[in-house]
């Protein structure tokens, strides 16, 4: 009987150590990523990057590649299409995200970091569920000129897209590197 009891409590506490030590490894390559990202840009946007790109279920390097892609990291950037912030977002794809963010986000100026990351990531993940269904090239292509213009724009954001997948290539390796 109590050997029975010892048993049970010795594979509680390897349970117990097993799980304990893959939560930590995971806040490790959170913290990993996070690091890798502020070589680039500054922290609150690597944990907006990490956070938004976990929420609407993207891969964080391909949401960080766009970002470094449409803005090469700086967060007052702006176009001369009149897209700004680190994601380039448009002031009608602003209003667009702002309407389904404003209850968990209250500052929804288009140059909040949060706020343009968020957007970005809702509107990455719209993209991909109703036209690009996981393919990179469609889905860089049309976060470029806008679900309405693609058919019409596709040909001028080839280099866009080219230039997203190249950063995407030099991200991962550099990744793989740290």
């Amino acid at each position: 009987m109590k050997s029975k009891i010892v048993i049970t409590a010795l594979t509680i506490c390897l349970i117990s150590i097993a799980l304990l030590s893959v939560e930590i490894y995971k806040r490790e390559l959170e913290e990993k990523k996070i690091l890798f990202m502020e070589l680039y840009i500054p922290l609150l946007a690597s944990e907006s990057v990490l956070k938004w790109s976990k929420y609407y279920d993207l891969n964080w390097i391909d949401v960080f590649s766009l970002l470094m892609t449409e803005s090469n990291g700086k967060r007052t950037a702006k176009s001369g299409k009149r897209c700004k912030g680190y994601l380039q977002m448009s002031e009608g794809t602003a209003e667009y995200t702002r309407n389904r963010l404003k209850e968990i986000i209250h500052d929804t100026n288009i140059y909040a970091t949060e706020f343009n990351i968020a957007s970005g990531c809702l509107f990455l993940k719209y993209l991909d569920k109703y036209y690009a269904k996981g393919d990179l090239r469609i889905l860089f292509s049309m976060y470029n000129t806008g679900s309405y213009n693609y058919r019409v724009r596709k040909k001028r954001a080839k280099r866009h897209t080219r230039n997203c997948l190249i950063n995407l290539t030099y991200y991962k390796s550099q990744w793989e590197k740290f």
